[in-house]
């Protein structure tokens, strides 16, 4: 039995553009004037919609409570700086957060931080977090469970979710998948 737990989307019938955490980001951005932006685009390649961040203060904030290992985005990298904050709860009772980021070269660590270089490529891609793994190596502690996440501008996501294990696409909620089909192929966006 699988267990996932969607963040983005939400659930299979709510639309983007009426996610909480998108609608919340949206009004954040609406108070800066520096031009940021989170807005729910269709997306050309992907042919659905998918929510993009730009500008210096555009943050999407999922708040959530799991103790699912796996941390799964479909990004799409805009040439930019981007980055992903995941705060979790360890067995030793304390706060920890990881900061991933595209403009980082090097991994630090300090008391409850752990900041690391993620690199993407120019296209959609999956970014996969294995939360245990992390926990252990950069604390030495044991992951209990995640309790935010913000991925801040700039870039595209389309799907974001925690899951027991890495599940095929084809095992995924409809919603969930990235692969699509035509009649008599599969083919990969």
């Amino acid at each position: 039995m699988q267990d996932i737990f969607p963040l983005l989307p939400p659930e299979e019938e709510l639309a983007l553009e009426n996610s909480y955490a998108v609608l919340d980001a949206m009004d954040e951005t609406g108070y800066t004037n520096d031009g940021s932006e989170v807005m729910v685009v269709d997306d050309s390649i992907l042919s659905k919609p998918v929510v993009e961040l730009l500008g210096p203060s555009a943050c999407l904030v999922m708040s959530c409570n799991s103790s699912l290992r796996y941390l799964v985005l479909h990004i799409k990298n805009a040439a930019k700086f981007m980055s992903l904050e995941v705060q979790l709860l360890d067995d030793s009772e304390r706060y920890r957060t990881f900061h991933v980021s595209n403009g980082r070269s090097i991994t630090t660590i300090s008391n409850d931080l752990c900041e690391l270089p993620l690199h993407l490529g120019d296209h959609w891609q999956f970014v996969k977090l294995d939360l245990e793994d992390l926990t252990h190596c950069a604390f030495g502690t044991r992951y209990l469970s995640i309790s935010q996440i913000k991925l801040f501008s700039s870039c595209r996501v389309g799907v974001m979710f925690l899951a027991d294990k890495i599940y095929a696409d084809a095992e995924l909620p409809p919603f969930l998948r990235v692969l699509k089909t035509d009649k008599k192929n599969f083919y990969v966006i």
